[in-house]
Formats: structure tokens, sequence, C-alpha cells
């Protein structure tokens, strides 16, 4: 028999969905573009924390690698629009973001849809690319993300978390150089199973709808 504070527990986790909970996790992005030929891997460490009913705090760190575009006779172009003739190779970025989102869980009495949680989000993303063995520059990308969406919890153990993402974005390398504002908006859906041990699993699909990017993100994380 399940001591009450494990059920307690399970309840609460089923309740909230992933919106909302107090977890840490890890996860694995494989993101690429097929009109630059480029594929981009990250591995990441995320967590949030649940300040109040209506407010979570977000952070993340972690480490990414691209096959960047290259080749015979072809042109790689960097974030400033300045264009090369490269043989294709490997640049190297590691990442953090400290976010917030505010949000508002509707229970409903509903033998599918359990809840309705909608969310509006601001995070402060940071990047640093370092310079290849090509010469290209080492550059820092920072900025501002918004995010808006809904998570929907289905069964008591699965949920699905429909997303609109928008980055303003700016560049600035090592020779002082600086850019202008890059938008880069985005939608995504993140599928997430709730296991009975407290862990939980997702897959998220996401789409630039301004480029050619498309991502898909597998991740593992759970409770404190």
């Amino acid at each position: 028999v399940p001591s009450a504070s494990h059920s307690s527990k399970k309840s609460r986790q089923s309740s909230q969905g992933k919106i909302g909970s107090y977890y840490v996790g890890f996860n694995y992005l494989r993101a690429w573009n097929n009109e630059y030929d480029v594929t981009h891997n990250g591995l990441n460490v995320f967590g949030r924390i649940a300040n109040s009913p209506h407010l979570d705090f977000t952070f993340g760190v972690g480490l990414a690698w691209s096959d960047t575009e290259g080749g015979t006779n072809t042109i790689y172009t960097d974030g400033y629009g300045r264009s090369t003739y490269l043989p294709k190779h490997n640049r190297w970025q590691i990442r953090a973001d400290i976010g917030l989102t505010l949000h508002k869980q509707f229970d409903l009495q509903n033998s599918v849809v359990n809840s309705i949680d909608p969310f509006i989000g601001l995070s402060v993303p940071l990047d640093y690319y370092f310079e290849t063995e090509y010469d290209v520059m080492s550059f820092a990308r920072y900025g501002l993300k918004y995010s808006i969406g809904a998570e929907f919890v289905v069964f008591d153990s699965f949920s699905i978390i429909p997303a609109y993402n928008l980055r303003h974005l700016w560049l600035s390398d090592e020779a002082g150089n600086s850019s202008g504002k890059i938008e880069r908006p985005d939608i995504g859906i993140e599928f997430c199973y709730f296991m009975t041990n407290g862990k939980r699993v997702s897959l998220e699909y996401s789409q630039e709808t301004n480029t050619d990017w498309t991502g898909l993100t597998f991740s593992f994380f759970g409770d404190f």
C-alpha cells in the first residue's frame, strides 16, 4: 500500500503537468537546415522552480556543436551576412538562459482532458560561438525570447504543449562589430509522458517560420 506522501506527490504531478512543477533534467537537441546543409546538436541541463501557484523560474545551460555549411564551391555565410568559401567544418557553442513563466491552470471535469494551463513566458538567452579552425571569428549572441502557449493534461499521464516563440537577438564579435536586431519566430509542440516514479520524458518538434530550421528535442527530467 503506497504511503500518503507518495500518493499526494503522484496526484500533484498528474494535476499540474509540466508547467508549474519543480524539476531538473537534461535533453538532447537535433536540428537541421536543408537549405544550407547544416546540422546542429545540443546537450543541455535545465530546470524549473515553481515560485508560486502562477509563477515559475526556469534555467538552462548547455553545450552544442554544428556541422557548418561548406564544401566544394559552397559559400559559408555568418550571422552578419558575410560570405566566404569554406570547406565543411565544425563550430562549438556554449549557452545559458534564465526565464520566468506566468500561467493559470484550469481543472476540467472531463475524462479525457483533465486540465488546461495557458502560459506566457519571458527568458534571456545567451550563446557564445567559438572561433573555428578556418578563422571564422568567435561571437556572442544574446537577446530576449517571448513565449505563449498552453499545456493540456490528458488521461493523467500525458500532456500536450503547443507554443509560439519569438526571439529578438543581437550579435557581437571579437572585433567589436554588432548586428541589428534579428527576429527568429518558431512554432512547436511537445508531447510529455509522466512515469509513476515521478520521472518524465518528452519529445518536442519545432519549426522556425522564417527559415528552414527544424528541430527535435528529447528530454528526461523529474521533480526534486
